[in-house]
């Protein structure tokens, strides 16, 4: 079994390759041209993205979490949504990740 790891960091390799020009993740690279991404490592994607929004806020992130719930996996509908969304997935993963430092106070 894939540890959440990995499948995290192949979710952010697949938005860097896909969607994002600009560094979004540290130490996070595209992948190399003609390497495609298999359908396990998309269904692995679509696992991890499932986890992310699993932590996400459901009123400020409504419309996000609505149109995930709204599609059927499949390879063309997981890169249409993130085509859309990558954006807000971003921040998403990034505030999961950080630690919430006002919390600790």
């Amino acid at each position: 079994m894939i540890s959440q790891n990995n499948q995290s960091a192949l979710l952010k390799e697949y938005i860097k390759t896909l969607f994002a020009s600009k560094p979004v993740f540290p130490g996070i690279l595209p992948r190399k041209w003609g390497k495609d991404f298999s359908d396990d490592e998309l269904y692995q994607v679509y696992t991890a993205l499932k986890a992310v929004l699993k932590q996400a806020d459901p009123y400020s992130r409504e419309s996000l979490i609505r149109e995930f719930e709204g599609f059927d996996y499949t390879p063309q509908q997981l890169n249409w949504y993130l085509r859309r969304f990558w954006r807000e997935i971003v921040k998403l993963i990034i505030e999961t990740s950080t630690p919430n430092i006002a919390a600790k106070g």
